[in-house]
C-alpha cells in the first residue's frame, strides 16, 4: 500500500500565509479609501461592522492555519513523546505518511547504529577493565579475592585469582581447588578470629585487616596479610580484598622480638620477659597458684676466672640445656636467665617442681666435660610460691632470693624454701 503524501507543500503554505495577511491589507485599504474620498473625523457603524467582519475572517483563517499545521506535525509530536517516555525507536507502523516513514526509518537506523556503538564501547570497557585487573593481579605478590556473607551467616569465597605460586603452586588448578587449599592452609588457632573480624567488618561496614599463619601442602609455614573492603550488593555484604605474603616481614619481626625477649647466650627468656610473665601471673583475674625456683650458680665466678669467659659461657649454655630437659614439659612452665649466673623457673605444680629440682641437683653432682675440662656445676636453689609467699612479683622474688641465701649458708647445691 502506497504511502500518502503530507499536504504541506510550498505553494499551499504561501497561499495560506497570504490569506492570513489579507485581512490586514483589506483594513488598510478600506481606511485609506474612506479617509481619502471624504473628510471623516470618526468611524460610523458601517466602518465598525466592516472591521469586525475583517477580524472575524482573520480569526477564521488563523484557526484554519493552526489546525492545518497541527495535523501536519501531530505524528511527529506523538512519536517524540513516545520516544521520551519509553526510550525506544519510533513505532512506524502507527503512521502512514511517506515523509514520516522516511524520517522514522532514518531515525531508527541512526538509533541502531548508536546502540551498536554503545554495546561495542561497553564490551571494550569491560574487556579493558578485565585486562587491567588481570595485570594488577599478575603483578601483585599475592592473590585478589571476592567473598560474601550469605543469608545463612556463613562466609563464602566465590572468586580467587592466581598468585602466591611459591606457596600454593596453583597455576594449573581450578578456582574451587585454589579456594579450598587457601582456606585449609589457615592456622586453626587464627582462623576463627579471622571469621570474627570479617563479621565485625560486615556489621560496621568498615575495611578489615588480619595477619594469619598458613601451612601449605608441603608443611611449610608462611604468613599472609588479608585485607578486605566491604560493600552492599543485593542485600548481602561482599568483600573485595587481597592476600599478600608477609613472611619476610614476620620473620624480621620475630627476630627482633627474640632479640628483645631472649637471652643471647642461652636462648632462654631474658630478665625483661620473665618480669612481664611473673607480673601477669600475679595479676590474673582468676588467681592460679604457681611456684618459682630461683637458681644461683655457686662457683661460676671461679670458673670464669680460672678457665676464661668462653668456658663460662659454655657452662651457662649447658646449665640452660639441663633446665630445659627437666622443666620444659611441666604445666605452665616458664624458663629464664635473669642475671649473669641466675636462672628462674616457674611452673604450676609445686610438688612436681620440687621433684624435678632435686633430680637436677643429683645429676649436677657429677662432673661435666667441657672442652676437655671436667667441671662441677654447683647451684643453690631457692623456692617461693603464689599466693603463700606473697601476692606480687617483687615479694615472691624476694622470698626466693632469701631462700637462696639459706641454701648457700647451708653449704650450697641444695633446695630451700
Amino acid at each position: 500500500m502506497a504511502q500518502k503524501q503530507i499536504a504541506l507543500k510550498t505553494f499551499s503554505f504561501i497561499f495560506i500565509s497570504l490569506l492570513a495577511c489579507l485581512p490586514v491589507l483589506l483594513v488598510f485599504f478600506w481606511f485609506f479609501a474612506q479617509f481619502t474620498s471624504s473628510n471623516k473625523d470618526s468611524l460610523n457603524s458601517l466602518d465598525y461592522l466592516f472591521i469586525i467582519s475583517i477580524i472575524a475572517f482573520n480569526i477564521f483563517i488563523a484557526n484554519y492555519l493552526s489546525n492545518f499545521l497541527g495535523e501536519a506535525i501531530k505524528p511527529f509530536v506523538k512519536a517524540a513523546s513516545n520516544i521520551g517516555k519509553t526510550y525506544q525507536k519510533i513505532p512506524t507502523k502507527d503512521y502512514n505518511t511517506e515523509e514520516f516513514q522516511q524520517l522514522a526509518s532514518a531515525f531508527n537506523s541512526l538509533s541502531d547504529q548508536v546502540e551498536k556503538q554503545n554495546r561495542q564501547i561497553k564490551r571494550q570497557l569491560e574487556h579493558d577493565k578485565t585486562l587491567l585487573l588481570q595485570r594488577v593481579a599478575d603483578n601483585l605478590p599475592g592473590m585478589i579475592f571476592q567473598s560474601k556473607l550469605t543469608a545463612s551467616g556463613s562466609i563464602l569465597t566465590y572468586f580467587l585469582s592466581y598468585g602466591l605460586e611459591h606457596i600454593y603452586a596453583n597455576a594449573d588448578k581450578s578456582q574451587e581447588t585454589r579456594v579450598h587449599e587457601l582456606i585449609d592452609s589457615f592456622s586453626p588457632r587464627d582462623f576463627p578470629e579471622l571469621l570474627k573480624t570479617m563479621r565485625f567488618s560486615a556489621q560496621e561496614m568498615q575495611p578489615y585487616h588480619f595477619d594469619i599463619e598458613v601451612n601449605n601442602l608441603q608443611g611449610e609455614i608462611f604468613w599472609l596479610s588479608i585485607s578486605g573492603q566491604p560493600s552492599q550488593k543485593n542485600d548481602e555484604v561482599h568483600w573485595d580484598g587481597v592476600a599478600l605474603d608477609i613472611t619476610e616481614r614476620k620473620t624480621v619481626e620475630k627476630k627482633m622480638w627474640l632479640q628483645a625477649h631472649t637471652d643471647a647466650i642461652t636462648q632462654l627468656n631474658n630478665r625483661s620477659s620473665f618480669n612481664q610473665a611473673l607480673t601477669k601471673l600475679c595479676q590474673q583475674e582468676i588467681p592460679t597458684s604457681f611456684s618459682l625456683l630461683f637458681f644461683d650458680l655457686d662457683n661460676f665466678k671461679t670458673i670464669n676466672d680460672k678457665y676464661g669467659h668462653h668456658i663460662g659461657d659454655q657452662v651457662l649454655i649447658t646449665f640452660a640445656l639441663e633446665l630445659r630437659q627437666f622443666f620444659d614439659q611441666l604445666e605452665g612452665s616458664f624458663l629464664a636467665r635473669v642475671g649473669g649466673d641466675e636462672f628462674c623457673v616457674v611452673a604450676r605444680n609445686k610438688e612436681t617442681l620440687i621433684k624435678q629440682a632435686n633430680s637436677l641437683l643429683s645429676k649436677l653432682a657429677l662432673p661435666v666435660d667441657l672442652n676437655d675440662y671436667k667441671l662441677y656445676i654447683q647451684v643453690s636453689v631457692g623456692m617461693a610460691s603464689f599466693p603463700e609467699s606473697g601476692h606480687s612479683a617483687e615479694t615472691i622474688l624476694n622470698k626466693a632470693d632469701l631462700a637462696i641465701y639459706a641454701s648457700k649458708e647451708a653449704g650450697g647445691h641444695q633446695l630451700r624454701q
